[in-house]
């Protein structure tokens, strides 16, 4: 009997912990493709202004606890999150991003970021 009862709480345990660690992935791709949308808005949103138009906006160090990487390769914003890779397009850009404070500008038709 108990090793029956042992057995069945190691299988309940093992089905909990599947249902946890996929819902822990769903979380993660939905919190980079909602910030990552968000982000590349700013790009867009600053290569459509007129000459003249600055904005900072903040990159926070973790998304709700979760560790990613961000970057700008080419005119692809890039967010790196656990085993994954999210890759969205923005305009060209001058400039890196970095966690924290950014400044993005349109100088002459030119995005500029923490130039």
């Amino acid at each position: 009997m108990v090793g029956i009862a042992t057995a069945m709480i190691i299988v309940f345990m093992v089905i909990f912990s599947e249902i946890y660690g996929d819902n822990l992935d769903d979380k993660r791709r939905i919190l980079a493709e909602d910030y990552g949308y968000s982000l590349q808005n700013e790009f867009i949103v600053a290569a459509s202004t007129s000459n003249g138009y600055t904005r900072t906006f903040d990159v926070p160090e973790t998304l709700e606890g979760f560790e990613y990487g961000v970057e700008i390769s080419g005119a692809s914003l890039i967010l790196n999150y656990t085993y994954n890779i999210l890759v969205l397009p923005i305009p060209n850009v001058e400039g890196n991003i970095v966690k924290g404070s950014n400044m993005i500008s349109n100088i002459n038709n030119t995005l500029c970021l923490n130039c």
